[in-house]
């Protein structure tokens, strides 16, 4: 309920872009995830496998909609996070 893992594309790949926001364009992404996550301190943290905080923003409730889609269902370079209010 708190946590969500999204995998990325091998870091011996390449970079995989993270976009975070109310209004993220997903135009050309496939969806991967739409639900809700639980935010009680009320802050979205996004961060890598050895827990380091890559984008953290704050969101205005405990309870937090959001929508993942990326460019790739096993290894994307690109994830837009859609966060909306509930």
């Amino acid at each position: 309920e708190r946590c969500v893992c999204i995998g990325t594309l091998s870091e011996v790949d390449g970079h995989t872009r993270v976009i975070v926001g109310s209004d993220v364009d997903h135009s050309n992404l496939s969806l991967a995830l739409s639900g809700e996550v639980s935010t009680p301190a009320r802050r979205l943290v996004v961060s890598d496998a050895e827990l380091n905080t890559l984008i953290e923003i704050a969101v205005p409730t405990q309870l937090t909609s959001l929508s993942i889609w990326t460019n790739d269902a096993r290894e994307p370079t690109i994830i837009a996070i859609n966060v909306t209010d509930r």
